[in-house]
């Protein structure tokens, strides 16, 4: 008759440890994780390493600013349209005064002023004048252009002829331009015209 030995215990719990590993293993291979389950709060810190990350699947907003070093600078870009016109600027130091007599006015013998311009305000000025000197007789008249210690003559001869003056001058203050002429004869002058014109710079040789 044969005879059944009993497992000595220590077997028995070895048995029993053997079996609960092999099913926990297979259970656990058995979970599935569900899908978008695993966020930032599921992985531990520098879990995730550069072996980890597939090469060109990063962008540049997946870094912070000034990480990624900036790349070489492109082509310049085409002109863009022209922007709107600026304000006006002031109004320069240039004014201009004038003054006209039609006449005739007979030509005394002596210089005599016959019209002037005033000039309101002081500065630099460009001056000019010219009128036109007639007679019934071939004679001379010589008509001067005045401004302060400036002056200019124009002489001529004949039954009717134009004369014109010009000069620079510089007032300290408000002034007055004047014409005068003279004559050796009978004459008129006529279409007498003053003209002065103020200039930020002045420079005569």
């Amino acid at each position: 008759m044969l005879r059944i030995c009993r497992p000595a215990p220590s077997m028995v719990v070895a048995c029993l440890a053997l079996g609960i590993a092999l099913s926990g293993t297979a259970v656990a291979a058995s979970v599935a994780l569900a899908p978008n389950s695993v966020g930032t709060r599921q992985l531990k810190n520098n879990s995730v390493t550069t072996t980890k990350v597939k090469n060109g699947t990063l962008l540049r907003a997946d870094f912070k600013p000034n990480q990624v070093p900036a790349g070489p600078a492109g082509p310049a870009g085409a002109a863009g349209p022209a922007g709107p016109a600026g304000p006006a600027g002031a109004v320069g130091p240039s004014a201009a005064y004038a003054r006209f007599l039609g006449g005739p006015i007979a030509i005394p013998g002596i210089g005599t002023t016959i019209v002037n311009l005033t000039i309101p305000e002081a500065g630099k000025y460009v001056i000019s004048s010219k009128a036109i000197v007639s007679g019934a007789a071939a004679a001379s008249a010589l008509c001067r252009l005045v401004a302060g210690t400036d002056q200019d003559d124009s002489l001529a001869n004949g039954l009717q002829f134009t004369l014109a003056n010009s000069l620079t001058h510089e007032f300290a203050a408000a002034g007055t331009v004047d014409f005068r002429c003279s004559t050796g004869g009978v004459q008129t002058v006529a279409q007498v015209r003053i003209v002065a014109i103020k200039v930020a710079n002045l420079t005569a040789s």
